[in-house]
């Protein structure tokens, strides 16, 4: 009999008057429901300015993503000119023939970072976001299209046929600008009225590169509008243009920020139903920009006060924007996206949109990235709900005998509930609730094929659930006798129970001398002793409340003591064997109870 089973009876009773009337989620280990979908690609990746000193790639290293696009890169590498189409080409009025005229330096180091990581690149070919006022300097509307395009071909040339000292790396997908709805602070017209200007501009600038690379590159794929969903027109008139004009859409992509996973997927079914309707069926769908957005744009980086920055760092960064990223991930693989780009790595300027900022600092959403892509590697996909009770979101994969569940509540209080089957057992649980870090966890309990694990902290959370085939370790629950007199009373253990809980899982436990003696938290301490001689060694703070739990290592029976009203403690009675047990010592955390 293992060790965590020798707590399966003190930790299953401790709370199962707290959160009795919580829903739970069934996952079912022995039904395959096809391939996670790795939706983890990112906007961007680790800066190459600044980077003698500062270096994350380790951090990326560790998310597994797949894809990487490359959309406001100089904002996170400021003096640096890179991706752009005016920076990689900056004299418009130069021949696009000649490789003099192009500077590509910067933009093959950043990208050769990606390329030798083994991520898939795609390259924006337009601008980068342009927040200041008065007017832009880079992300005008090109007056030339039929040129602008001749220099993109010779961006996808240098980085597919070598061209210019380049490389051949088949970089596949090409997209046109990026939110060119944005006016005019990502598609500028100048002097003239903005409205109808996406149609008059952006459409004809599309037409005018996809023919031109497709005709010299019918091997990659060429992706827009970009457009943000805020303005679903613009989406919709762009597939009647392209299905009016006969042209392309390899994948078909947009930005959205929302807060409820289910909104922003309700977009994707939105255009998977009229691209399939207007000739598109083969077209992907990609979400190329999404992050957790604020309560409200107002103000944004204008804010009066410091309260209302820390305000404002708090929402866009605190615990919910990581049970999102894990949400949206999740419930993802029930829709017909095929593609997403978290906005942003980040690790510099992109300051609150980062997966990591400053000085390496890893934000809510990388956890949440590096949950998924524990579970993304298993690839096999078992049924278990994306979304239940309310906002709760679970994903869960299996690969042979071990598999991973993660699990996201988003501003949803309330325990953690999963009932097991297909033959799985829990092993180990890591929780992030902004207090702990994706941190391993002691605190969840095992009954009757049920995972019971409790919350603490954030009304926001995720968990990541590590199972294994069910080979008898938890299958029987130990004896109890104890002076209990109801299963409430567990509660008040006080926060060194998970102490307790780690102590009674190890595994040297039997082979521990007797007389092992060991503090976990001041008065929380555990004691290794012969059946014949009960130990002698109390906390200082007799006055304080206490329980004393005694476990048998040789049938794995447990028994719990409670303090009686005269202040002295029961003796452990109930157990059989004469062998060792280990008694360990726990305050509550009220000052006075009442005995059993």
């Amino acid at each position: 009999m293992s060790n965590k089973a020798l707590t399966g009876m003190i930790v299953a009773a401790a709370f199962v008057a707290s959160f009795a009337a919580e829903g739970a989620a069934t996952v079912d280990f022995s039904k395959e429901v096809g391939t996670i979908k790795r939706l983890n690609g990112v906007c961007g990746w680790t800066r190459i300015a600044g980077t003698k000193y500062h270096n994350f790639d380790r951090l990326l290293d560790e998310l597994d993503i797949p894809k990487a696009r490359f959309h406001d890169a100089v904002l996170d590498n400021p003096g640096i000119q890179l991706i752009d189409v005016s920076r990689v080409f900056p004299l418009f009025h130069l021949d696009p023939d000649d490789p003099r005229n192009y500077d590509f330096k910067a933009t093959d180091d950043l990208l050769r970072k990606v390329h030798d990581a083994g991520v898939e690149i795609e390259y924006r070919l337009g601008e980068s976001i342009e927040h200041q006022g008065g007017r832009r300097y880079n992300c005008m509307i090109p007056e030339d299209k039929a040129k602008w395009a001749e220099i993109c071909a010779h961006i996808v040339r240098h980085y597919n046929r070598g061209w210019a000292n380049g490389y051949r790396w088949n970089i596949r997908d090409w997209a046109v600008w990026e939110e060119p709805n944005t006016v005019p602070e990502l598609f500028d017209p100048g002097d003239v009225p903005y409205d109808g200007v996406v149609r008059k501009e952006y459409f004809p600038l599309y037409e005018a590169t996809v023919r031109r690379l497709k005709s010299e590159f019918p091997e990659i794929r060429v992706c827009g509008p970009q457009a943000g969903i805020s303005i679903p027109k613009d989406l919709t008139d762009f597939v009647d243009y392209c299905q009016e004009h006969a042209l392309p859409i390899d994948v078909f992509t947009f930005g959205n920020y929302e807060r409820d996973p289910d909104v922003l997927f309700g977009n994707v079914s939105f255009c998977r139903k009229y691209l399939d309707a207007h000739g598109f069926a083969k077209t992907k769908i990609q979400v190329g920009e999404w992050h957790w957005a604020p309560m409200s744009w107002k103000n944004h980086g204008s804010w009066a006060s410091q309260a209302e920055v820390d305000a404002w760092q708090a929402e866009v960064t605190g615990p919910q924007s990581g049970a999102y990223a894990a949400a949206v991930l999740a419930r993802g693989q029930d829709y017909p996206v095929d593609e997403m780009a978290y906005y942003a790595v980040g690790t510099s300027t992109m300051h609150w949109w980062s997966l990591i900022g400053e000085f390496g600092r890893r934000y809510p959403s990388w956890f949440a990235m590096k949950a998924f892509a524990e579970v993304a590697r298993m690839r096999t996909r078992v049924d278990c709900p994306s979304r239940f009770d309310g906002n709760w979101f679970a994903l869960a994969g299996r690969e042979g005998d071990r598999g991973k569940i993660l699990v996201a509540a988003l501003l949803q209080d309330g325990a953690l509930k999963l009932d097991l089957k297909g033959g799985m057992i829990p092993v180990a649980v890591r929780t992030f609730d902004g207090c702990s870090e994706l941190s391993p966890s002691d605190d969840w309990q095992w009954d009757s094929g049920r995972l019971t694990v409790p919350r603490h902290h954030s009304s926001s959370a995720f968990w990541l659930v590590d199972v294994k085939r069910d080979d008898g370790s938890l299958d029987r629950l130990p004896r109890v006798f104890c002076t209990i007199a109801e299963a409430g009373r567990f509660r008040h253990l006080g926060v060194y129970m998970p102490h307790a809980i780690r102590f009674l899982q190890r595994e040297d436990l039997k082979t521990l001398p007797n007389g092992f003696h060991t503090v976990f938290r001041n008065f929380c301490w555990a004691e290794i002793y012969d059946a014949d001689a009960l130990p002698s060694v109390y906390p200082h703070e007799e006055a304080r409340p206490y329980v004393e739990i005694h476990a048998d290592l040789e049938n794995g029976d447990v028994e719990v003591l409670f303090p009686q009203p005269d202040g002295k403690t029961l003796r452990p009675k109930g157990f059989k064997s004469k062998g060792k047990r280990v008694l360990i010592k726990v305050l509550f955390q009220e000052s006075k109870r009442s005995a059993a």
